[in-house]
């Protein structure tokens, strides 16, 4: 079976966003497909997908050409297990590919900082839906996109749940729930400082138990994002 045949199957069984859908289709048919999408993915090796690594490096794609690779060891992978190959030469490439740039994004280096971000959210005065993103923003620890595109829909305010729907989420499998100390209350107006709420996040495939780790004398919300 080919590559691009499989790809496609592999493709369509993803629960992604449909932003995210588009970008990696578009990753896969533009620069994999029409270099080794004809060949039997039992017959690639190694060279095959650095080559495909270079050509997208050789325009200055490093990172992308990272994600594509990775995403050619999960099509091998669902080769593997689909009994279409007996092994995913993609792993043999580590070290291979040249590093991805470093970039760095701003952050709270000193715990000291902190509580002046909290206040400075607590001040805000912008509009009612930007205020209750930034009040939960440091509580519920997801990704801004998550919450960005929250719906009403998705809160169960009297269990104190959030259920984010799997078009959302890049990769539904990425993290446990995660339970934080938080206040949904925010959503409806501040909260009373003795009446702490617990929302529970939870994402598509995911209903393991809450997950915490204690840091520095503080609680913490584990959930791998």
């Amino acid at each position: 079976m080919t590559f691009e045949s499989i790809g496609r199957e592999w493709m369509k069984g993803r629960i992604w966003g449909p932003s995210y859908r588009i970008k990696v289709e578009a990753w896969i048919e533009n620069d994999v497909f029409p270099w080794i999408g004809s060949r039997q993915a039992a017959d690639l090796d190694a060279p095959d997908f650095l080559s495909t690594a270079r050509r997208i490096e050789r325009r200055g794609a490093i990172e992308s050409g990272h994600r594509v690779i990775q995403n050619c060891g999960q099509i091998m992978r669902y080769a593997i297990a689909s009994g279409l190959a007996k092994r995913n030469p993609v792993a043999d490439l580590r070290g291979a590919l040249q590093p991805k740039p470093k970039r760095h994004y701003a952050a709270l280096a000193e715990p000291k900082e902190l509580a002046p971000l909290l206040r400075a959210i607590h001040a805000y005065q912008g509009r009612p839906v930007t205020r209750w993103a930034l009040a939960l923003a440091p509580l519920v620890f997801v990704r801004p996109g998550e919450l960005r595109q929250a719906e009403w829909s998705e809160f169960d305010l009297e269990a104190g749940v959030w259920l984010i729907p799997a078009d959302r989420i890049e990769d539904a499998r990425r993290a446990p729930g995660a339970t934080v100390a938080a206040g949904l209350r925010h959503l409806e107006g501040d909260p009373p400082a003795d009446q702490p709420r617990q929302v529970r996040v939870l994402r598509p495939q995911q209903r393991a138990a809450p997950v915490e780790r204690k840091h520095g004398g503080h609680r913490a919300a584990a959930d791998g994002v």
